[in-house]
């Protein structure tokens, strides 16, 4: 259902809060041709600069396998860059339950999750002042919001950084239907909500609005240069990086192959309806491979350093081990807790688990013998 807000506009442009009729007709091939053109001109670009930095490596006294390596990642990170683009320019459609797990990386100042056994749903209510960020959802990506009013003419505030709408709501869950601006680069969509706040005796928490889940349908729109881009050194960071670790220039090429393979699932599987669950880590994936990088080539250079102290330090072929290892744990480590969606501790857990042993008298740990007359090999 959608809802026709008497609204009062404030410095907003009709194209805010748009009909489901008008999304129909959203989906431009001329935008998608405007997309198709500018990544075919990144492709005639590299054609270009591509022989000038070929030679550029073979007369720079670099070693050979750096040479190669450079040019292998160039080469793997523009044929992502180019993929990349073309999937993210496809129409695609993402809905995301809020009170689910998946909806951390998006909800900003909202609180926690609750369930309503008697509709059988999950929300979360948002403060005062709660926005909505959405990482790659690009231009033409009209969003979808089901709200819940708790009184007549509830006020709400949507502002997506150009244009504020300032709506009325009626009691009862009702639909929103938006075309936020998105930034040109990125494709991201950050929509501030704005509601004056609510408090009651039995819940002291400053609460905003209510709402149930969020819809995205994407259309077919231009090119997106960040997250192309950021794809595509995040599969060159990986030739280089497996090319120095294992010394060989085809494995990195396997490896960036398998990475590059894998966004293109992501970004394609289900019509596109897991694009977000790549566009919100893509950042911090290069950012993890890099300081991976940094950290194994630092742990190479301190072996050496102790070898030339005439400290023992291993050889050769060992301190490169070494430096693989530092890499391998490092980005296994810190790139899953990078990830927006992992919890990179158990203390909510255990601080959620003291309340029920301070109430039972006990705290649960194992004696594996009989011979303490207080421990008979049994949990306590």
């Amino acid at each position: 259902m959608e809802v026709r807000l008497a609204a009062t506009r404030r410095r907003c442009k009709p194209s805010l809060l748009i009909k489901s009729k008008q999304l129909q007709h959203s989906r431009s091939p001329f935008l998608f041709f405007i997309g198709e053109s500018a990544i075919c001109g990144d492709w005639f670009l590299f054609l270009l600069t591509f022989p000038c930095l070929s030679g550029w490596c073979y007369n720079s006294g670099m070693s050979p396998l750096l040479q190669r390596s450079i040019l292998a990642a160039l080469l793997m990170g523009v044929i992502t860059a180019l993929i990349t683009g073309v999937v993210l320019s496809w129409p695609w459609w993402v809905h995301v339950e809020i009170g689910d797990l998946l909806d951390r990386p998006y909800l900003t100042r909202f609180h926690a999750a609750e369930y309503q056994s008697e509709q059988q749903l999950g929300f979360r209510w948002s403060q005062p002042e709660a926005a909505l960020v959405l990482p790659g959802a690009g231009r033409l990506a009209p969003l979808t919001l089901r709200v819940h009013g708790d009184y007549p003419a509830m006020p709400l505030v949507l502002d997506d950084g150009h244009d504020a709408l300032h709506v009325s709501l009626r009691p009862g869950w009702q639909q929103l239907h938006l075309l936020p601006v998105s930034d040109p680069w990125s494709g991201d969509v950050q929509l501030n909500i704005q509601t004056p706040p609510q408090v009651t005796p039995d819940d002291p928490r400053e609460r905003g609005v209510v709402l149930d889940w969020l819809r995205l349908h994407g259309s077919a729109s231009a090119l997106l240069p960040l997250q192309a881009a950021l794809a595509g050194m995040a599969v060159g960071l990986t030739v280089m990086l497996i090319s120095w670790s294992l010394r060989r220039v085809w494995a990195g090429m396997v490896g960036a192959g398998i990475l590059l393979a894998f966004i293109f699932v992501v970004l394609t599987v289900y019509d596109g309806a897991w694009r977000l669950l790549f566009t919100v880590y893509s950042g911090r994936l290069v950012l993890v491979l890099l300081l991976g990088g940094l950290l194994a080539l630092a742990a190479e250079r301190v072996q050496v350093w102790l070898a030339s102290r005439g400290l023992p330090a291993p050889n050769a072929l060992a301190r490169r081990g070494v430096a693989a290892a530092v890499l391998l744990s490092f980005v296994l480590r810190f790139g899953g807790m990078a990830y927006p969606l992992t919890f990179i501790s158990d203390l909510r857990f255990n601080l959620a688990r003291a309340p029920w042993c301070a109430m039972v008298g006990c705290w649960s740990f194992f004696c594996p013998t009989h011979h303490s007359p207080r421990c008979n090999g049994k949990w306590m």
